[in-house]
């Protein structure tokens, strides 16, 4: 039987820009954030076998078409974020949209998650209830799945709430078996997904470009730039993601400074400007792009 993690991402999300507006910071770009670090941190030395991500599907609402069309984009990104990062992304529910009045007594337009925790819920009975489970982690801190969490206890499953030491549910925690609390300053650590090897350097351009194209590519190609090249500021419209064949490049996004060598993947925040050189080698790369030219 197998330990799952079962995570419901809005809510998950919620935590983590809270901890970062408490520490004076911008919420993270979610399709940069390294939700993979943080949770091989928190549980290291626990075998997890199953890590899966929850979030409601985005519909376009007919009030707001290009707030909508930007949620499901965003949404996009992340999913496939995610995925890279070996999560199962499972969309259940729906985000909808209404109209609320504010405290300045005008209306706005909120959009807001239904379903999700019910999908949460039906797969820890599900999975308890079929024998495939002999442990659930749950990544949520609400309390509708106290309920839940007691059917699969009566199934004798372990149930371990993984929460947030800033806020954390109290009621999870006496209804679990089990609390694991996230420190602030480990939210704070992963803030962005760093730059490393590719597990295997793996030069074989026909793997690559599978790969590439398997990620959702409509663009791939093989470009080379000679030594000392350089690329002024600027930004990229959609996703591009590159491995480094030979040679290598530096990008700059302000101060901040990441140097690619052979073996390197490294994908493209979407929308920051940046500079760019070739390093004295030359450099030849394989380039996925989403928006044809955008690199």
């Amino acid at each position: 039987m197998e330990t799952v993690l079962l995570i419901d991402g809005e809510n998950f999300k919620g935590k983590i820009k809270s901890i970062f507006k408490e520490a004076g910071k911008d919420r993270p770009v979610w399709y940069e954030y390294d939700f993979k670090g943080l949770l091989d941190k928190v549980l290291d030395g626990l075998t997890i076998d199953r890590k899966v991500f929850y979030f409601a599907r985005v519909k376009e609402h007919p009030d707001s078409r290009e707030k909508s069309k930007q949620l499901i984009e965003d949404q996009r990104y992340l999913k496939d974020h995610l995925e890279k990062l070996g999560f199962e992304v499972i969309l259940s529910g729906r985000v909808r949209g209404q109209w609320e009045e504010g405290h300045d007594g005008k209306k706005a337009l909120v959009f807001k998650e239904k379903g999700v925790d019910v999908k949460v819920a039906v797969d820890m009975v599900s999975l308890s209830c079929d024998k495939k489970v002999k442990e659930i982690i749950l990544g949520s801190s609400d309390s509708d799945l106290q309920p839940a969490i007691k059917e699969v206890r009566d199934r004798n499953i372990n149930c371990v709430y993984l929460g947030f030491e800033s806020q954390p549910n109290k009621g999870l925690t006496y209804t679990t078996n089990r609390t694991l609390l996230m420190r602030n300053s480990e939210v704070l650590e992963f803030e962005k997904v760093q730059q490393t090897l590719m597990d295997e350097v793996i030069l074989d351009k026909e793997v690559l470009k599978k790969r590439l194209a398997e990620e959702g590519f409509p663009h791939i190609y093989e470009w080379h730039d000679e030594s000392g090249t350089e690329y002024p500021a600027h930004a990229h419209k959609d996703r591009v993601s590159m491995y480094i064949l030979a040679g290598g490049l530096t990008f700059w996004f302000g101060s901040e400074e990441i140097v690619l060598k052979e073996g390197n993947r490294f994908d493209v925040p979407v929308g920051k400007e940046h500079t760019a050189k070739v390093g004295p080698q030359g450099c030849t790369f394989l380039v996925g792009e989403m928006i044809e030219g955008d690199s």
